[in-house]
């Protein structure tokens, strides 16, 4: 059975370096995700089980990785973990 994947998105490279090191050495597979529109696309691209972000200065509830209107179906949604 092949490892979970676990999508990384942050601001600071040396939290996602961190995070890749520890994620990976726990036995999960990582991917790191740009912030911005081209994170949208990666996650389509990689389809990771989890999604791992930062959402320090983000309005309460408003987790979005890609800033305006969501790209794609208004029911797409992707499990997270927020930092």
């Amino acid at each position: 059975m092949a490892a979970p994947l676990i999508g990384i998105a942050d601001h600071d490279p040396v939290l996602i370096r961190l995070l890749d090191q520890v994620l990976t050495e726990a036995g999960f597979e990582t991917v790191q995700l740009p912030e911005g529109a081209r994170a949208y696309e990666e996650i389509k691209k990689h389809q990771p089980d989890l999604i791992v972000l930062d959402t320090a200065g983000k309005p309460r509830g408003r987790l979005d990785i890609v800033p305006g209107p969501a790209p794609g179906p208004r029911n797409e949604t992707y499990p997270g973990l927020g930092l």
